[in-house]
């Protein structure tokens, strides 16, 4: 039993750590560096088994990006073109994609054009078979004050006087800048291309299908207006 007991006096006067010569080395260490050597301790030894202290998963996800190059929060989204090689390809398509809708856009008023002006030439025949007699046209300035004289007889399809169809087929819409000379001389009316709703995009909100109101016009007979 005495010399059992004398084993740690005899560690204490040598000067050697009971804990061990591991434990010695590392408090030396952490004495020099001026940390605890509890973290000094727990430091080394996650440095010497190499898990990443913030956990396997995110080390290998930083790893990988860093490696690779990209992210970690995911790709960015494609840039449009500024100047490279593909922005005369891209400007090229848009002009192509602007053309083909203005393109389609005037096919589309033409087919309208066309089928409106079917309806006007075919109640031009209808009007004449039933005797509407066609009456010189009067057209107003655009500021309402003055009206003149034209030189195209036709029928009106609105009491107002502000549309009518010529006994040339033509659709006229009756108005016309302010001039002394048409006050003189009559206004020169230019026929319009006509559309299947009358008053579209006009903006006065009073807007009537073609078709209706050619046939309302031929039902009223040779007394209007």
């Amino acid at each position: 039993m005495e010399a059992s007991d004398s084993a740690p006096g005899s560690a204490a006067a040598s000067g050697a750590d009971p804990a061990g010569p591991a434990d010695s080395a590392r408090a030396s260490s952490a004495a020099a560096s001026g940390t605890d050597p509890a973290d000094s301790g727990r430091a080394s030894s996650g440095a010497a088994s190499g898990p990443d202290p913030a956990g396997p998963a995110d080390s290998g996800t930083a790893s990988t990006a860093a490696a690779s190059g990209a992210d970690p929060a995911g790709p960015a989204a494609p840039a449009a073109p500024s100047g490279g090689p593909g922005t005369a390809d891209w400007h090229e398509q848009r002009r192509r994609a602007i053309a083909g809708h203005a393109a389609a856009l005037e096919a589309g008023r033409a087919a309208e054009a066309e089928e409106a002006a079917a309806l006007i030439a075919e109640f031009v025949r209808a009007a004449t078979e039933r005797g509407l007699s066609p009456t010189v046209l009067s057209a107003r300035s655009f500021d309402g004050r003055s009206t003149y004289r034209t030189k195209i007889r036709g029928w009106y399809l609105k009491s107002n006087k502000s549309v009518a169809v010529g006994t040339d087929g033509g659709y006229y819409v009756l108005t016309v800048p302010s001039s002394l000379r048409a006050r003189i001389s009559g206004a020169d009316l230019q026929p319009s291309v006509p559309r299947l709703v009358v008053g579209a995009g006009g903006g006065d909100g009073e807007t009537i299908p073609l078709a209706q109101l050619l046939r309302r016009r031929l039902d009223l007979g040779v007394s209007w207006p």
